[in-house]
């Protein structure tokens, strides 16, 4: 297996590219640009696995994994042309959408399960005692804030001037800010708290009981693409279903055949069973946000995008709605998950717990 990696710049957005191939690239292959909203971590199973264990090869696709900084820079690259799919929250989607710049949801891995939490010693009982605090947030640019202000709203706060919202990265950085009291809350998905939780710490969590009810991180690309090239999209997804399948059926091979393929993101300062029930809590709580106990796995339908457009629009995220199937693969036929879905996922799990590193 070969990790190459090269650094571009394109705007303000520095890149990094990450490719992975499990097998030397045959001439029919088709490859596709995508751009991850974020670095590649144990919890995106669906973005490593298939090119480790050749689901990609075998539709006949390369797919070169770029990490950005957030949905937007995501949203950004499709949209230029620069990537052909990308891993964005539905809501840039929609947002997109309504500008006249037709997005699909291909494949949702989630419904929205970020929260807002404090120190669990913290004297901040209640989201309105963070008046005049700082929250500390992924980046700037994070689908996931503009869910963060309307819950603010609703809390009688007003995100622009009665907290700052302040951009602390992920791990070891954000923990930091908090520690020094440059931050009183951290504002994260599950996985991220997983882990902090793992490094000892306890929280006291807040969020909004209508979040779980919208579709969240998806991957999504330009209508006319898609169109053009159904296959592609087609089989790219398939893959993605595939490793879903796998990371199901044994997430500890998954973990171990993450640390083969990128060594540096090992944990350290920790034994190997302590690092691996770590990381297979992260990966499990991305699996558990999804659908992975559907028969259409990875499936998004119009219905979750109109559920998260309505409170779009409530919210004034989006001035104008777009029709729900228009932004959902295939025109919201769901023909396509079934197509997605059609192989022999008992061999998958047989192959998962022979674990063959």
């Amino acid at each position: 297996m070969k990790i190459s990696k090269t650094f571009t710049t394109l705007g303000l957005a520095s890149i990094v590219a990450v490719t992975l191939n499990a097998q030397p690239a045959m001439a029919q292959e088709k490859t596709l640009t995508f751009s991850l909203s974020d670095q590649m971590r144990v919890a995106y199973y669906w973005l490593y696995l298939p090119n480790i264990l050749g689901y990609w090869q075998k539709e006949g696709l390369q797919v070169d994994v770029q990490s950005v900084g957030g949905s937007l820079e995501a949203l950004q690259q499709v949209m230029a042309g620069n990537a052909d799919f990308g891993q964005m929250g539905a809501l840039s989607v929609i947002q997109a959408s309504a500008k006249n710049m037709p997005m699909q949801v291909v494949m949702m891995n989630g419904t929205f399960q970020w929260k807002l939490a404090v120190p669990a010693d913290s004297s901040i009982k209640t989201v309105a005692d963070l008046k005049g605090k700082s929250i500390g947030v992924f980046s700037a640019s994070t689908n996931g804030n503009d869910f963060l202000k309307a819950y603010l709203r609703k809390e009688n706060l007003d995100p622009d001037s009665d907290v700052t919202l302040l951009p602390v990265g992920y791990g070891a950085t954000a923990l930091e800010a908090l520690r020094k009291g440059e931050v009183a809350a951290l504002y994260y998905w599950p996985s991220a708290f997983i882990s902090y939780e793992g490094q000892g710490l306890s929280f006291r969590y807040f969020q909004a009981p209508e979040w779980s009810h919208y579709a969240d991180y998806s991957v999504a690309g330009l209508k006319s693409k898609i169109e053009a090239d159904p296959k592609a999209a087609e089989g790219m997804v398939r893959g993605m279903v595939k490793a879903t399948v796998f990371a199901d059926a044994n997430p500890d091979c998954a973990v171990n055949m993450f640390w083969k393929a990128f060594p540096d993101a090992k944990p350290t300062g920790m034994d190997d069973k302590t690092a691996l029930e770590n990381d297979k809590k992260m990966l499990l709580a991305q699996l558990h946000e999804g659908n992975s106990k559907s028969e259409k796995l990875g499936e998004v339908t119009p219905d979750n995008m109109k559920t998260l457009q309505d409170f779009m629009l409530g919210a004034k995220l989006v001035e104008k709605p777009t029709a729900p199937t228009d932004m959902v693969v295939a025109n919201g036929d769901a023909s396509f998950f079934a197509k997605v879905n059609d192989f022999d996922k008992a061999a998958i799990v047989a192959d998962a717990k022979a674990c063959k590193l």
